[in-house]
């Protein structure tokens, strides 16, 4: 959904693709979504890949991204609720 490029200087330039699914609490992303991203990731040549959700991720997901975790992240409820915290708090 979103393709981030950070140049970096002499050191030449990070790209991330974020990928969003919005979920209902009880409905977890799965290890295919991840997958996808993973394969997404390695096509547009970028450093990391990361998926958001407004949900929560299947065990073989946070595993996938436990083993993968330099080139795959993740942003779930518990993420999201504490970004807007901090936000809310004024923190940056």
């Amino acid at each position: 959904d979103v393709v981030a490029v950070k140049d970096l200087g002499v050191n030449g330039y990070f790209k991330a693709l974020w990928q969003a699914k919005k979920q209902g609490r009880s409905s977890k992303v799965g290890i295919s979504v991840v997958r996808e991203l993973a394969d997404t990731r390695h096509e547009f040549g970028a450093n990391k890949g990361i998926i958001v959700t407004s949900s929560y991720l299947t065990r073989g997901a946070l595993q996938r991204i436990e083993r993968d975790k330099y080139l795959l992240g993740k942003v779930d409820r518990n993420d999201l609720d504490a970004w807007i915290r901090r936000i809310l708090a004024g923190e940056k």
